[in-house]
């Protein structure tokens, strides 16, 4: 029910990119008559199907086929590129479609690579989202240097809890998750 009062609905075709282990995917999947998803990891595109989703095992989705509903939740800052992310997401969005982009804020990437280790994006994004020191501060910087910029309109911005076994020794840490509902904008894309 919270879904549908941040994004609307009910729409047609719905992808999850970066779907996981597909538990926020199920609660998505009401708001659409037809869900797909993509994951990197090999483990958890398995868990996906398992639990009934088509899976599409890639970084980034093909483009070719635009989607009504896609979400993003807690991917671009384990990208390695999520600018290039960012505009193949829009290349789906339908011309009137919806994304839901989640990220955790203040800016601090990290690139999951094997054996847990970490690295820098490829990608850098702007200064003022790097330098954000709040959630405000955050928020903004990403809708106006990063989402304006590469052609979305921001709808809607929503602060939400996001534990993570970030922690020491995979202990549960308590972040802030901003949840942007982004369309296509009039303007062109940078």
């Amino acid at each position: 029910a919270q879904a549908r009062l941040l994004v609307g609905g009910p729409f047609q075709r719905l992808i999850d990119v970066g779907a996981g282990d597909g538990a926020v995917t199920a609660q998505l999947a009401p708001l659409a008559r037809e869900v797909i998803t993509t994951e990197t990891s090999g483990p958890m595109a398995a868990r996906l199907r398992e639990r009934g989703f088509p899976c599409l095992q890639t970084e980034l989705p093909a483009a070719g086929f635009t989607h009504d509903l896609v979400t993003c939740l807690n991917v671009l800052d384990r990208t390695s590129k999520p600018l290039a992310l960012l505009r193949r997401l829009r290349e789906l969005l339908t011309p009137s479609g919806v994304l839901l982009v989640g990220v955790v804020v203040p800016w601090r990437p990290a690139v999951l690579q094997r054996a847990g280790l970490t690295s820098a994006p490829n990608e850098a994004l702007p200064a003022a989202v790097r330098e954000a020191a709040t959630f405000e501060q955050s928020a903004a910087a990403l809708a106006t240097s990063v989402f304006e910029p590469l052609g979305f309109d921001v709808r809607r911005v929503s602060r939400v809890p996001y534990l993570s076994r970030g922690g020491p020794r995979g202990s549960i840490v308590a972040l802030d998750d901003a949840l942007f509902v982004l369309t296509k904008g009039a303007a062109t894309p940078q």
